[in-house]
């Protein structure tokens, strides 16, 4: 941590641990420069009975008097107690012993020296730290955009597969559309085939036949109309005046509900419906026939009529 280069630059440059940790506390751990400033401005206060803790006492009985405290682990001398506890902290080393070697305190220069060198590795740590943290910044908004584009795509595909399950309805419902029509047709043509052949036999049957009052010919104004397999009738009403109009209507709708349409679209009242080829007349009468029954399905062309 920045404290303990701190702690250990200022101990190193003479600076008792007690007061450096009073400095800092002081400070309120501002840094080096404000520890050195406090330390600088009271050098002649004291911290208490912890001050004065030094490795050895002078007496008139010892010729040499211990200095300072040497960790022959590493061969560091320390000036206080103090100091070698915290080394000692620090370091894990335990076997430490007394020694006539005084600590010479620091130059000015070395000082300054000391001063420079923990600033840089501080510069440094905070060069690293802010490093660190732009990359964290960049993984963090790489993650981001990263998501970001997966959220987008996944918005993008869901719109795709909805263009392509619409796209499918289509084609679907365009190829039903296509069959239903070839159903008609050919059902119309169908129709044509059997009413030439109906009218080629009902022609021969004439000219085969005696003409003879007596001979019965077999009615021709109801064709064969085959029915089968067919749901709606698609009904044609031609009005007397205006264009014609067309209704599409269920096969077993009764006849009742194509006059009741005819009266709300025209507004007419009192009329007759009748087909135009075989020519028949659909009367009230019938109103409760069905459309299959009456031969209108799968289409017919109904004409209105005025009673005179």
């Amino acid at each position: 941590m920045a404290n303990e280069e701190i702690i250990q630059t200022l101990t190193e440059m003479g600076f008792p641990l007690a007061k450096v940790n009073q400095a800092l506390e002081a400070t309120d751990n501002q840094g080096l420069q404000p520890a050195m400033d406090w330390l600088l401005a009271h050098a002649d206060e004291t911290t208490g009975p912890g001050a004065t803790d030094t490795a050895a006492t002078p007496t008139e009985e010892s010729a040499e008097v211990a200095q300072s405290l040497r960790c022959n682990e590493c061969e560091k001398n320390f000036k206080s107690i103090t100091e070698a506890e915290y080394h000692a902290s620090k370091t894990g080393h335990t076997d430490f012993a007394e020694s006539t070697e005084e600590v010479k305190p620091l130059t000015a220069e070395e000082k300054a020296q000391r001063l420079a060198q923990l600033k840089e590795r501080m510069a440094k740590k905070k060069a690293e730290r802010l490093a660190q943290e732009a990359e964290e910044e960049r993984e963090r908004e790489r993650l981001r955009r990263t998501s970001g584009r997966e959220f987008t795509r996944a918005k993008e595909e869901i719109v795709e597969k909805q263009i392509l399950r619409d796209i499918e309805a289509k084609k679907r419902e365009k190829r039903e559309d296509q069959l239903a029509r070839q159903r008609i047709k050919q059902r119309i043509e169908q129709d044509k085939k059997e009413r030439a052949a109906r009218r080629e036999q009902e022609r021969l049957t004439r000219q085969q036949s005696p003409m003879t009052t007596d001979v019965v010919m077999p009615p021709t104004d109801v064709p064969i109309v085959h029915t089968e397999g067919f749901e709606q009738a698609r009904i044609q009403i031609r009005p007397t005046e205006g264009p014609p109009f067309t209704h599409t209507f269920d096969a077993d709708a009764q006849l009742d509900q194509i006059y009741d349409f005819v009266r709300a679209k025209t507004g007419a009242e009192n009329f007759t419906l009748m087909t135009t080829f075989p020519r028949k007349t659909l009367s009230i009468d019938q109103g409760g026939e069905t459309l299959r029954k009456l031969g209108l399905v799968p289409s017919a062309a109904l004409v209105m009529s005025y009673p005179y």
